[in-house]
């Protein structure tokens, strides 16, 4: 196959890790409190295995588990979009018992640090001399997060001890399209100049839906791509909180809380025994049987046979019928088709040929079904592809653009972007939205405007270049700051507009006191790659300035 890299996996998962049926981790950590600090205790299924273990024994001896934390399925946490009056707030997330809280900045760095050690090990093992100074780190991340979530993955990265020129994102939908594509011989002939197709990256927090449009496929594979990225809050823990909300109103919400809060050990067993009805389950099931142990079982009134779910307490088994079942797939299984069938019928995915599909939530045939009947609208549509091992297809797509990342010719820009501008009030402008300046000894009225760096839908090439003279500077000033915003129309004018939210403040560091005429300073903005890239220069002397974008 062209451009195909042998890609090795880790085989060597330790303790509990080991033996799994695929080569991902539970994004799982445990913590051990040591003098009022969190120090690391373990991470995976161990962490799972430590966590369940430590809780049964703390619950015999009638003490609690005060000393440890545990944190599990805590990635849509870190999901969030910037509000337009706070900006950008890092998020802080809840362990399984909802009693302790830790930035995730600190939680997410530690399950990378754990990583990163674990690489560096076995490349050791493997016989590579001084493998962190050689190791490129890809950081997978969903393509509907916005760039302060993507520049919280970067900061976590370099936490947890990885330079900044040794890590790079990539967005989940695209790695997940290269990996179908360069794991096919025949699909990588049959995709010609031209061809289009639809990726719906099916996970456990969230649906990402990307399309592209081959450009090149002579030597080199090489997409762009034609339609924004678009998705949603719909993974398959979603099915989680159903069945949760069932037993709920089984045994009581109350109850419910409280049990979850005193047994957390309880709930991740019978979640993972009910991700595998999950797996399991068809539009041709009849029902699915999840086994239930200890206290759980005890508070299920005897004989309950209610809205499609009955238990045996001979047993100890809830039976959920095939209705119920399919009930609580309902609102994912249907925001992911309503989204699919609606990216398909838009005049850019005209003749789409193929929809693959990755992700965890992937591998339920049922969902598969659904999507598959979805796509008998569009007679242009010849094939659904999924890959053998959907959660890995993410992995390995994203080895294979770390190591060529030209692979992506362009990107849609999902908004438009602006940095404001000071200017001279004129007759007609907003009087509300003056104020006055003293310029030189000068008192004048000054307004600010929108300055548009890219527009919504624009077509953009990875490393589009956009340059700004200048920035808002005062004499005697060892920085200057702008602000950026993002703009949900490209007839944005001015920072006051209800369309325009702040996405970050621009800071440019000096290496020394400037008077105003002296600190002419070009910023370029770089669109089309995984996030906004800025550098500033001085225009005089042609020195780089420090450029951070804060999104805080």
């Amino acid at each position: 196959m062209k451009g195909h890299q042998e890609i090795a996996m880790e085989q060597g998962l330790e303790g509990k890790n080991a033996g799994k049926s695929n080569e991902k981790m539970r994004t799982a950590i445990l913590f051990k409190k040591v003098s009022g600090l969190l120090k690391f205790e373990s991470f995976g299924e161990q962490a799972k295995y430590d966590f369940d273990k430590i809780t049964k024994k703390e619950r015999k001896s009638g003490s609690d588990v005060s000393g440890y934390v545990y944190f599990d399925r805590f990635k849509m946490s870190l999901y969030r979009e910037i509000d337009s009056t706070e900006g950008w707030k890092d998020p802080i997330i809840k362990d399984v018992t909802g009693k302790h809280k830790q930035p995730a900045l600190f939680v997410v760095s530690e399950c990378i640090k754990y990583m990163k050690s674990r690489a560096v090990k076995r490349l050791r093992e493997c016989g590579v001399k001084d493998p962190e100074h050689k190791i490129l780190w890809v950081l997978t991340i969903p393509a509907i997060w916005p760039d302060p979530s993507k520049d919280f993955m970067l900061r976590a990265a370099a936490k947890a001890g990885i330079p900044p020129g040794q890590v790079k994102l990539c967005l989940e939908p695209e790695a997940a399209a290269i990996c179908c594509i360069k794991d096919s011989a025949d699909l990588d002939k049959e995709l010609l100049v031209g061809s289009k197709y639809l990726i719906l990256d099916c996970g456990g927090g969230t649906l990402d839906v990307t399309a592209h449009k081959v450009v090149e496929n002579d030597t080199n594979l090489r997409v762009k791509e034609i339609r924004t990225v678009n998705g949603g809050d719909c993974g398959s823990t979603y099915i989680d909180k159903a069945f949760q909300q069932e037993i709920g109103r089984i045994i009581g919400e109350s109850k419910w809380e409280k049990f979850k809060s005193e047994n957390p050990d309880a709930v991740n067993e019978l979640l993972d025994r009910f991700e595998a009805c999950k797996r399991s389950f068809t539009d041709e099931s009849t029902s699915e049987f999840v086994g239930l142990k200890g206290k759980l079982a005890k508070k299920i009134p005897a004989g309950y046979d209610k809205n499609g779910i009955c238990y045996d307490d001979e047993e100890f088994h809830l039976e959920i019928s095939g209705g119920r079942m399919a009930a609580m797939f309902e609102i994912c299984v249907r925001r992911i088709v309503s989204t699919m069938t609606k990216e398909l019928r838009s005049s850019e995915m005209k003749g789409c040929q193929y929809v693959f599909m990755a992700g965890g939530f992937s591998s339920s045939p049922y969902l598969r079904k659904r999507v598959q009947a979805a796509l008998s609208e569009f007679r242009d549509c010849k094939k659904l592809i999924a890959p053998f091992n959907f959660s890995m297809a993410i992995l390995k797509g994203a080895v294979m653009l770390g190591l060529d990342p030209s692979i992506i010719a362009s990107r849609r820009a999902r908004c438009a972007y602006a940095i404001s501008y000071e200017r001279d009030f004129k007759k007609g402008d907003d009087e509300s939205h003056s104020y006055m300046r003293i310029v030189k000894g000068v008192l004048l009225k000054k307004t600010s405007y929108l300055h548009m760096l890219v527009m919504k839908d624009q077509d953009l090439e990875v490393g589009h270049v956009v340059n700004t003279s200048s920035v808002n500077v005062k004499d005697g000033a060892t920085s200057a700051t702008n602000r950026v915003y993002k703009c949900l129309a490209n007839d944005v004018l001015s920072p006051w507009d209800k369309r325009a939210i702040l996405h970050g403040k621009l800071e440019v560091t000096f290496d020394k006191p400037y008077d105003a005429d002296e600190a002419r300073i070009n910023t370029k903005y770089r669109f089309g790659g995984e996030m906004i890239r800025i550098e500033s220069t001085h225009v005089q002397s042609g020195k780089s300035f420090k450029t951070e974008l804060s999104f805080e």
